[in-house]
């Protein structure tokens, strides 16, 4: 996906009204990876406790609860963001 920020193009400053969204988009991409890599390491300790005989639900169950922000909801006011303020060129697999 290509994405242009026209405005900020020229003066290399987020303009008025860019600053809140923004901020949601890095809270929303950082939580999502944290959640993908915690994910992961539970998965690689459930396999290792599977091969031991020993198998804990807890441990995807509680990690489940940890998305706040990373939801749906989130999503969707990003993605009303971006078509609002922000020009995509070309996107790979989002429907419009």
């Amino acid at each position: 996906m290509i994405v242009t920020f026209p405005p900020i193009s020229r003066t290399n400053t987020l303009p008025e009204g860019y600053k809140k969204d923004s901020e949601r988009i890095s809270r929303f991409i950082t939580g999502s990876n944290q959640i993908l890599d915690e994910l992961n390491q539970a998965i690689d300790d459930m396999v290792e406790h599977m091969s031991e005989g020993d198998f804990s639900e807890t441990e995807i169950e509680s990690l489940m609860n940890k998305n706040e922000g990373v939801n749906g909801r989130e999503q969707k006011k990003i993605e009303n963001f971006l078509d609002k303020k922000i020009l995509i060129r070309k996107d790979l697999g989002r429907k419009s």
